[in-house]
C-alpha cells in the first residue's frame, strides 16, 4: 500500500510567493508563520474552519514558552491571518475553554471568508523597518566591495 495520501487527502492551505512582499506577512515573526502554516496544513474543506488553539497547544507546536505562544496568536489575528472566533482563557469564566480561531482566507458557518484581510494590513503608524521596505519592492541591497586603493609611482615607499 502506497504512503501517498489519497486525492481528497491532499491539502488544500497554500503558501504564495507573493507573500513575500506582504507587510503581514514580513513583520510576521518565524514562530507567526510557523503557526499559520501549521493551521493551514492543517486546514480541509470538508471539516469546519475552526481550530482551538490554546496557548498550551500552540506551545507545544512551535517548542516555546506559554507567553511567547500567546502573542505569536495575537500577532496572526492583529495581521488578519486569523479571525478569533472564540476567546479563552486559564482563569475566570472563560478558564476551561480553549482559543478558537479560524482562517480568515475560507469561510465558516458563522461568517463568510475575508480573502483580502491579511493583504491591506499595514503597522500601526505607517512605519516599517527600512530593510523591510527593501525587501516589499524586491530591490536587493548591494554591497560595496572595497576596492583597493592603487599608489601611484611617486607615493610609493622607498626601500
Amino acid at each position: 500500500m502506497s504512503d501517498y495520501p489519497k486525492s481528497r487527502d491532499r491539502p488544500h492551505g497554500r503558501c504564495y510567493r507573493y507573500w513575500d512582499k506582504l507587510p503581514a506577512w514580513r513583520t510576521l515573526t518565524s514562530r507567526g508563520r510557523d503557526l499559520v502554516m501549521s493551521v493551514m496544513r492543517a486546514y480541509h474543506p470538508d471539516n469546519p474552519n475552526s481550530f482551538e488553539l490554546s496557548d498550551g497547544v500552540v506551545a507545544a507546536l512551535l517548542d516555546c514558552s506559554h507567553n511567547t505562544a500567546r502573542k505569536t496568536v495575537a500577532d496572526c489575528i492583529e495581521r488578519g491571518w486569523f479571525i478569533l472566533e472564540r476567546t479563552g482563557g486559564t482563569g475566570g469564566s472563560t478558564h476551561t475553554r480553549s482559543r478558537v480561531v479560524s482562517l480568515s482566507h475560507w469561510e465558516t458557518a458563522t461568517r463568510k471568508s475575508e480573502r483580502n484581510r491579511y493583504k491591506h494590513w499595514q503597522p500601526q503608524g505607517g512605519w516599517v523597518c527600512p530593510y523591510v521596505l527593501a525587501s516589499y519592492s524586491g530591490e536587493r541591497r548591494k554591497k560595496k566591495r572595497p576596492t583597493p586603493q592603487k599608489m601611484r609611482c611617486a607615493e610609493m615607499p622607498k626601500t
